[in-house]
């Protein structure tokens, strides 16, 4: 297909002043063609059978025949090893032909004109790996083992430098160690934007679970961790774990947080986003063996954000011919408005036995309010609720999930019972222990298959724990928080069929600590 493209994009037909047309045929394809190794990646380090891989492509240039590729040939530190004539180009390794240590893998492809492209990447080798502690799940955690080579500086195993954007970035290795012989340092002597970090090789995390990360480091000046996900479909997700401050001496940085849906690994950026220095050494992920308190018997809520038009159209049907009771939180200035719900509708969800929770007034981030405004917005849309026929309000949803301690107390002196979160570093599943003012949930999203769900459901049920699965809109073709009503059908019959206890929110609060 890309012949006949640029066969037609290189014909040109010239229509003359004189009777007659003048043709202008292709030129000699004289373009070599593009080649990028995909794997194994630059200093990676790499043991057993492994794939190599490169994407290879003839470009297309206007005025040129494209002759396509002719063949693709790997060559492992300068020999000849193997060749692929057929995208997609690939070649297995042995590592263990090969001796401990640096090699190079080199890519050259040649097209039917004889045009030549080639690239060229450095990778480590290590056939007998480093196992870390028994319960770290990082490789080589104190970055004491590493292969030297005298240009570039040596990366420890399993470790890379990263960065973006515009500033200067030293990294040096082996720089002074918290323990041990060796630790890793940042130098940003000018900085613009972006920027500069170590970070492992991802480790394979489990959604739902627990974890633990730290780090011993030293800086001249605040720090950021951000752990990275790599998900099922291949994107990555960003969160914050903490902002180290100044160090002068080694310091240990510690942050727990629960694998979001979908995740399938992660790794930890320590980085440096200004002019100063980092060093860090030490690091540490376990999963948190926390001691689980379980219910009686594992229990599930399914509970419905801003009081949406279509939940009460299309969900609250479905959950009805299921008999499952769900807690619909709502915020009380989108009653009425155009893809709301009316205070009747409310009130017309509660009488079929579905319980209403407060969300807030204006679904404000609470977090940026001062206290006369988070009590408007917090006692304040109970208030309403109530005075609107709602029974009495004991649960509260933040909005966004944002939430801090002062919010925190003032839910608690405005008479609820709890509050139910929303962030991702927030889920999980809730034991009979939970703090009742943070609530752990899975948000329920377009993509979210049912199966992830039913995992969900059963492993609450398993471990008797309490799950919450957050809904917003229940209709087709909807945006990123939406759930199709069949999905939602799909759900409440798996609950059905498998006879599986749910519970409105205050139902779920009254049984924790029992």
């Amino acid at each position: 297909m890309k012949t006949v493209i640029s066969s037609i994009l290189c014909l040109s037909i010239i229509l003359s002043a004189v009777p007659g047309l003048s043709l202008a045929t292709c030129k000699q394809d004289t373009t070599p063609p593009q080649v990028v190794i995909t794997s194994p990646s630059e200093n990676q380090t790499v043991s057993g059978k492994i794939l190599l891989s490169a994407s290879v492509s003839d470009p297309i240039v206007r005025g040129q025949k494209t002759s396509g590729i002719k063949a693709v040939r790997f060559f492992i530190d300068g020999t000849f090893y193997e060749i692929d004539k057929q995208a997609p180009y690939t070649a297995e390794l042995d590592t263990t032909t090969l001796s401990d240590g640096l090699h190079t893998l080199q890519v050259r492809a040649r097209d039917n004109a004889e045009n030549k492209g080639k690239h060229k990447i450095t990778f480590n080798v290590l056939n007998n790996p480093i196992d870390p502690p028994s319960d770290n799940l990082i490789l080589n955690p104190s970055v004491e083992d590493c292969l030297y080579s005298p240009n570039p500086s040596p990366n420890p195993f399993y470790w890379h430098k990263g960065g973006w954007g515009t500033n200067t970035a030293v990294f040096t290795y082996p720089a002074e160690a918290h323990t041990g012989q060796k630790g890793a340092s940042i130098n940003i002597s000018s900085y613009t934007n972006g920027d500069a970090k170590w970070y492992f090789d991802d480790v394979v995390v489990i959604p739902g679970e627990n974890y633990i990360f730290s780090n011993y480091y030293k800086s001249t000046v605040p720090t950021r961790l951000t752990a990275r996900y790599t998900m099922s479909d291949g994107t990555f997700m960003y969160l914050d774990l903490g902002y180290p401050a100044t160090a002068s001496n080694w310091t240990q940085f510690s942050a727990s947080f629960t694998a979001p849906q979908n995740a399938i690994s992660l790794t930890v950026f320590h980085l440096i986003e200004t002019v100063g220095w980092l060093l860090v050494d030490d690091f540490s992920l376990v999963k948190e063996s926390i001691p689980v308190y379980p219910f009686n018997q594992g229990m599930v809520t399914l509970s419905f954000d801003d009081g949406w038009l279509s939940s009460y159209q299309n969900g609250i049907p479905i959950l009805n011919n299921y008999n499952i009771k769900s807690t619909q939180y709502i915020f009380t200035d989108a009653l009425g408005t155009q893809g709301y719900i009316t205070s009747s509708q409310m009130l017309d969800m509660q009488n079929q036995g579905h319980e209403i929770g407060a969300h807030s007034k204006t679904h404000s981030d609470l977090t940026t309010l001062n206290n006369s405004q988070l009590v408007d917005e917090i006692l304040g849309s109970k208030q309403m609720l109530e005075a609107m026929g709602a029974n009495t309000i004991t649960s509260f949803a933040y909005p966004f999930g944002e939430w801090n301690e002062n919010i925190k107390n003032i839910i608690g002196q405005s008479g609820y019972h709890g509050a139910r979160t929303a962030m991702l570093q927030d889920g999980g599943f809730n034991s009979a222990d939970q703090d009742p003012y943070l609530l752990k949930t899975f948000s329920i999203e377009i993509n979210t298959p049912v199966s992830e769900v039913q995992k969900l459901i059963n492993e609450a049920v398993n471990n008797k724990t309490w799950v919450i699965l957050v809904f917003h809109q229940i209709e087709n073709n909807g945006g990123q928080y939406s759930t199709a009503p069949q999905n939602l059908q799909n759900i409440a019959s798996y609950i059905s069929q498998n006879n599986i206890k749910t519970v409105t929110i205050g139902q779920g609060l009254n049984e924790l600590g029992q």
